[in-house]
């Protein structure tokens, strides 16, 4: 098992879903159903059902793992989602469990539609795996990508309307740097591209394709494709029989697409001059985000490389120390008064679908960090200009929401406020004076 134990489950059956949850959150569950079953029709509408005839469709609610995720899989063919929604809206101001609806139940239909033909036959003779030997060979990025392009269509909100989902790749093309198909699809090691993430390839290639021919194209592609399941490159030819040209021919009329739009938005505008404060290192790429001043002269940021998977760095003079950690949550730091906080996932020992979400600080001058919190579900901790005090949201299992102040030293709770029922907090902050905290607040059905 992988829950565990003494959850109290609940079910509910809808006309095309099971909805399996905790009982505490009773009530959310309900909504998620009402919400699954107004998105079904139009996220069924534009892909093909394939030939298996299913019923409906579980899901299974987390409450107990503190990450801010969920899939989707044809594998005992489900959908698995985690209550916690991210700090950082990467769809926008919409509630989290409408998002996963969208995304999560496009996947679903894309393993139905991809189930037909030759996949078909090996569904009905091997089962899931017979389904796997189709599915595997499709590109990352129509997954992702159809689902991003779906998430973004059929709402008000969606990552294709966000700028921040794009920015990275736009700076690259503006600067002159654009990477082959096979290097975006595929990853490098010798450079940092945006890219390599299926959702941002995925989104701008299928929204590419289905500006030049139709949704009912595609299909075609996947009908064509399934005849074919193991065959190299089986997806590259089943675009060149059905749409007329190569995935890559699509891929560079999306680039070039891209690039004279913010060639565009950059007409008339005087940009400010930058001074690089961080070095470049050059024997191997990195990426640093999330900024932070320590004082007037040291910096910390968070840093990715093929070196170290992520660690917190603070510079100062150009001189470099780094901070031990495995994953600020969300990439999100705080700092001042000397001291680095963040958030950190920690997993429980024995059960996969628990884990905590702790606070940590750090001296500037240290390389170890120290943990203030155990057993926590605490986001997004924002340190006090003093050093004294931390703000952070918490989320319970139970979907509660609230905003804490704790102890920068103890980690002991100073006070709280709870959010109203449908509001979740985003991001706290304190004012330069430390007498108010600024958030960002989250209401269903209200935005932002």
């Amino acid at each position: 098992a992988h829950d565990a134990p003494g959850t109290e489950w609940r079910r509910i059956d809808t006309a095309h879903f099971t909805i399996v949850y905790p009982r505490e959150i009773g009530e959310d569950a309900k909504r998620v159903a009402d919400t699954l079953e107004k998105a079904y029709p139009s996220v069924r509408s534009t892909i093909g059902t394939g030939t298996v005839n299913r019923t409906r469709t579980t899901l299974i609610l987390h409450t107990q793992y503190a990450d801010s995720n969920g899939f989707a899989t044809f594998y005992m063919r489900r959908m698995e989602w985690y209550n916690t929604p991210p700090q950082l809206s990467f769809g926008g101001p919409s509630d989290w469990y409408q998002t996963l609806s969208v995304h999560e139940f496009r996947h679903i239909c894309q393993f139905d539609s991809l189930n037909t033909g030759l996949v078909a036959g090996l569904s009905f003779a091997l089962g899931d795996l017979g389904q796997a030997i189709g599915i595997a060979l499709v590109p990352a990025w129509y997954y992702e990508g159809d689902s991003v392009l779906t998430e973004t269509v059929y709402s008000n909100t969606g990552r294709g309307r966000k700028a921040a989902f794009d920015a990275e790749l736009r700076a690259l093309l503006l600067d002159g740097k654009r990477y082959s198909y096979y290097k975006a699809m595929l990853g490098s090691y010798s450079d940092y591209d945006p890219l390599e993430s299926p959702y941002l390839l995925g989104y701008h290639m299928t929204a590419q394709i289905r500006k030049e021919r139709s949704w009912r194209d595609v299909e075609r592609v996947k009908y064509f494709r399934s005849w074919i399941p193991i065959i190299p490159y089986s997806w590259d030819l089943a675009s060149f029989f059905r749409l007329d040209d190569f995935p890559s021919a699509f891929y560079e009329r999306s680039m070039d697409e891209i690039t004279r739009r913010s060639r565009q938005q950059l007409e008339g505008l005087t940009l400010t001059a930058g001074t690089a404060v961080v070095p470049v290192e050059d024997d191997v790429w990195t990426a640093n985000r999330n900024p932070r001043y320590l004082d007037d002269s040291t910096i910390a940021v968070v840093r990715s490389s093929l070196y170290d998977p992520y660690e917190i760095v603070t510079y100062s003079d150009r001189k470099k120390t780094g901070i031990e950690t495995t994953y600020p949550s969300e990439r999100l730091i705080s700092a001042g008064a000397g001291l680095v906080v963040w958030a950190e996932e920690i997993p429980d020992k024995r059960w996969t679908m628990k884990s905590s979400s702790d606070i940590f600080t750090a001296d500037a001058a240290s390389k170890s960090a120290r943990r203030i919190t155990h057993g926590g579900r605490f986001y997004a901790p924002a340190i006090s200009a003093d050093g004294k005090r931390i703000a952070a949201v918490e989320f319970t299992e139970t979907n509660r929401c609230s905003l804490v102040i704790l102890d920068a030293l103890s980690g002991h709770e100073l006070s709280r406020s709870a959010a109203s029922p449908g509001e979740f907090f985003q991001t706290p902050c304190f004012t330069p004076d430390g007498a108010k905290i600024v958030c960002t607040s989250l209401e269903r059905g209200k935005g932002n």
